[in-house]
């Protein structure tokens, strides 16, 4: 967290003001985390090698009719070549010798052949797988560099996206009411935002009731632009602060009567509120010279019958003579007595602190002025303090009253708001609207008074980390809720399946085949001679078979399921609002295109980031 007052002066780095003080109303930035980095769609389909089929006649196989045929030539040729020999008979060794080759020709020329043919369709096969591997390898490799390119891709897309975007207000509301968060939050936007506002021109009051400086970026960020700061802390500069500048007595008690009503419950409000401006309308009008708090007070002791200020009181004699010659006008009742005794303990606690005015600048002159005025209030009389700040406010209010229709410029940033009342915020709210003066309320609770301001017309709404759980859910409420699809129902379920089975089957055969055979023969020459011969053979096959099967089987199941239901639920749970971190806000708008609720983060360092875009997201 980002701690301004802890920078010594003038070490505020020029760049990250810079980067700060653009021409659009930026709160803060919303961070969009990219797309996950996705695979290829590719990466489980890499091209596949099929081993080619081999082709018929790879095996050195001669036909078997060739080698069939061969053999019934040879073999009787070497028997006759046999015969020849052992005879000498030279025309008989010529045949058998012709008969033996041709034989041996019709053998060996088919197993030649057929070895020659094998090969070459190996060489052709090998050839073949070949070329398809060297293919396969190609588009493997075109494979994996698609693969690695979608993934470099991806990669580099995730690298460099931009995760932070300007979180820019779609429209100029005339209010921005911030709820909850703390007072380092609420420094770091207002020196987002503020930087933004000062870069477009625009003059900014800040009434700082917190005492942490909540303001304090702001001005750092103001003085590294060459603008002029105004700081004043009350009590202690009340002497360069006239808040009672240009006011009239009737003005002056109005002023004085708003702001000490607001310290009582509502319920005593207008009539008392009425009382105290009489009463103090009383006493200023019997007031020769300028009126300040210290004589105000005194003229309400002379209207106790307790003044005892002498010729060195805040009193002339002739002020003395006149509110005493009205006292049995003015004090007429019990409950105006009690009325006056209360009036006077209040602007006791500020005569008390030595905050009497002394010619010091006027709060008008300081609003109008370029740059930043920062008008804080601290002090350790907690009653003290609340006076004073109801005293600033109600003279801001007045001026703004005061102030011609539409004539209003610049920005007022009330810190610590829900300290004077809702209503004096709603008459506020009023004025600022009606003199075009955009309004910053920054409001550390919930409650349910302030809840009236929530949502209302032309305002922005920033949630930041509430810690009341009741004030977390109205909050998470007018943020709204959507439908969401959750997970309602789990189911696991385990099976196991067994299967056991026997089979026995018999099974024969009988058959009888009858073969019947007859052959002649007969030979001429020198003598004759006849032979004839019949065969008959008669084949009886009986087969017996038998067969007994055992079958046994055995499946596991496993089934997962997941249930969802569609419910309507809060957009941002309580307990998120309560844990945000201490610059994250909630932003909720409502504009022309829509309403819109957005996640937000307004710590100024992170302009300083890597992946930061200048550009809001689109959508």
């Amino acid at each position: 967290m980002w701690r301004w007052d802890a920078l010594p002066e003038g070490t505020l780095d020029r760049g990250l003001v810079d980067r700060l003080s653009v021409n659009v109303d930026r709160l803060g930035w919303e961070y969009l985390e990219p797309a996950p980095v996705t695979l290829s769609p590719e990466a489980n389909q890499p091209p596949v090698w099929y081993e080619p089929p081999v082709p018929a006649g790879v095996q050195s196989r001669a036909p078997g009719a060739a080698i069939g045929c061969g053999l019934l030539v040879l073999f009787p040729g070497l028997l006759m070549l046999m015969i020849a020999l052992s005879t000498q008979d030279g025309p008989a060794v010529a045949g058998a010798l012709f008969m033996t080759g041709v034989g041996l020709v019709i053998l060996v020329v088919p197993i030649v052949s057929a070895r020659l043919s094998a090969a070459k369709i190996r060489s052709n096969y090998r050839q073949y797988r070949e070329d398809l591997w060297r293919d396969y390898q190609r588009a493997h490799a075109h494979w994996q560099d698609r693969v690695n390119a979608h993934n470099a891709s991806e990669l580099m897309r995730w690298v460099s996206t931009m995760r932070w975007y300007p979180l820019v207000l779609r429209g100029r509301p005339s209010r921005i009411d911030v709820f909850g968060g703390t007072e380092d939050g609420w420094a770091a936007l207002l020196a987002t935002f503020g930087a933004t506002l000062l870069k477009q021109g625009n003059a900014m009051m800040v009434l700082d009731f917190t005492e942490q400086q909540v303001a304090g970026g702001l001005a750092a960020v103001a003085l590294r632009h060459d603008l002029p700061v105004t700081d004043l802390e009350l009590p202690d500069q009340f002497a360069d602060l006239d808040l009672i500048e240009g006011l009239g007595s009737e003005e002056l008690a109005e002023l004085l009567a708003e702001a000490v009503s607001t310290m009582r419950p509502a319920a005593n409000g207008p009539d008392l509120r009425a009382l105290d401006a009489e009463l103090f309308v009383a006493v200023l009008d019997r007031l020769v010279e300028r009126p300040t708090f210290a004589r105000l007070a005194a003229g309400l002791k002379v209207l106790r019958r307790i003044y005892d200020g002498g010729p060195d009181g805040p009193l002339t004699a002739a002020e003395v003579g006149k509110l005493n010659a009205a006292v049995d006008v003015v004090v007429h009742t019990e409950q105006t007595r009690q009325e006056l005794q209360f009036l006077s303990s209040v602007l006791d606690l500020v005569v008390r602190g030595d905050v009497t005015p002394a010619g010091g600048a006027s709060l008008d002159s300081i609003r109008r002025e370029r740059g930043v005025a920062v008008i804080g209030t601290a002090s350790s009389h907690r009653r003290r303090k609340d006076l004073i700040d109801r005293l600033l406010f109600h003279r801001v209010l007045h001026d703004l009253r005061d102030t011609p229709r539409g004539r209003g410029s610049g920005v007022l940033v009330v810190a610590g708001a829900d300290e004077v009342g809702v209503s004096a915020l709603r008459e506020l709210t009023r004025q600022a609207e009606r003199t075009g003066v955009m309004l910053i309320l920054m409001m550390h609770r919930l409650d349910e008074d302030l809840q009236q301001l929530l949502g209302s017309a032309d305002s922005v709404s920033v949630v930041m980390r509430l810690g009341n759980g009741k004030e977390a859910a109205v909050a998470a409420e007018y943020i709204g809720r959507e439908h969401k699809f959750t997970l309602s129902q789990l189911t696991y379920q385990v099976g196991k399946t067994i299967t056991e089975g026997r089979a026995v089957s018999v099974g024969g055969s009988d058959s009888v085949s009858r073969q019947y055979g007859s052959s002649s023969s007969s030979s001429g020459g020198g003598s004759t001679s006849y032979s004839s011969g019949s065969s008959s053979s008669v084949t009886r096959t009986r087969t017996s078979t038998w067969q007994d099967t055992d079958s046994y089987s055995e499946a596991d199941s496993t089934t997962n399921g997941q249930a969802a239901s569609r419910v309507y639920e809060f957009s941002v749970e309580p307990t998120s609002i309560q844990a945000l971190p201490v610059t994250s806000f909630i932003m909720v708008e409502t504009a022309r295109s829509g309403r819109r609720a957005v996640l937000g983060d307004c710590n100024p360092g992170i302009v300083l980031l890597d992946k930061v875009s200048q550009t809001p997201r689109l959508g």
